[in-house]
């Protein structure tokens, strides 16, 4: 299945349903407590990231490069923000109870796009749909 991107929303539910297969393929390889799960995402929302236009991004085209330094600055601070709040709640969702829940760690094993969370990108396969 595939969806027709209409505007920049579209763009980040993309990216962000991404980061959170990604997410959860990390915490559900590493993390046995909260406080590992916190550490975790902390680390992974502060990695050097690919950004629009880079050979290693991710979603090809789909997602436009940024048309200035100016603008391609503040893209990474703003995904920098999402990636720190995404993870931050992901790691509090998937040990809301204070042990691992396998039912929410059991879609680290699904794939998105014909991506897996597995994987410097976590690709495989095309990157979107046409």
């Amino acid at each position: 299945a595939s969806f027709e991107i209409e505007g920049a929303a579209d763009r980040t539910l993309i990216y962000l349903t991404n980061h959170i297969l990604q997410c959860l393929w990390r915490l559900d390889a590493k993390a046995k407590t909260p406080d590992d799960a916190k550490k975790i995402m902390f680390d992974f929302a502060h990695e050097q990231f690919p950004m629009p236009g880079e050979s290693n991004w991710q979603f090809g085209g789909h997602i436009p490069k940024p048309k200035t330094k100016s603008e391609g600055d503040e893209c990474r601070a703003y995904l920098k923000q999402i990636r720190e709040e995404t993870g931050t709640r992901v790691a509090q969702w998937l040990f809301a109870t204070g042990q691992k829940d396998k039912h929410i760690a059991m879609f680290a094993k699904r794939r998105f796009l014909g991506m897996t969370g597995s994987g410097a990108a976590g690709r495989r396969g095309s990157a979107m749909p046409n």
